[in-house]
């Protein structure tokens, strides 16, 4: 799967998701921090990537439906340190292999993942 990590995720997460086989690339590596929730999405469209995010924007279906989307995984979690959100996105890398994601919203909580579409 090929992902688009936002500027508000660990820079790590690109490596996890290289070690687990994905095409991954951040908005910090393509130099492009700051760039618009809208433009983001358009991005991640044109290249057909997931988006990963902190941002609880992208959870608006109505101002960004999955339909139109490849996909988006957006973290919602008590604490957004470091060692915990590595540790959520450990934990979802094998529901991934099962789990459809694409033109869904999935946000990953501390008890599980709700899916959205």
């Amino acid at each position: 799967m090929k992902f688009k990590i936002d500027e508000n995720l660990p820079h790590e997460f690109s490596g996890v998701l290289r070690d687990a086989g994905h095409d991954a690339m951040t908005v910090l590596e393509e130099k492009m921090a700051g760039i618009s929730d809208q433009d983001l999405i358009a991005l991640c469209q044109d290249e057909d990537r997931i988006l990963m995010s902190l941002d609880m924007d992208f959870t608006d279906i109505r101002l960004y439906p999955p339909v139109n989307c490849p996909g988006v995984l957006v973290f919602r979690l008590q604490s957004h340190d470091k060692r915990r959100l590595l540790v959520s996105l450990d934990r979802i890398l094998s529901v991934l292999t099962l789990e459809p994601i694409s033109h869904r919203l999935w946000i990953v909580g501390e008890d599980g993942i709700r899916i959205r579409e």
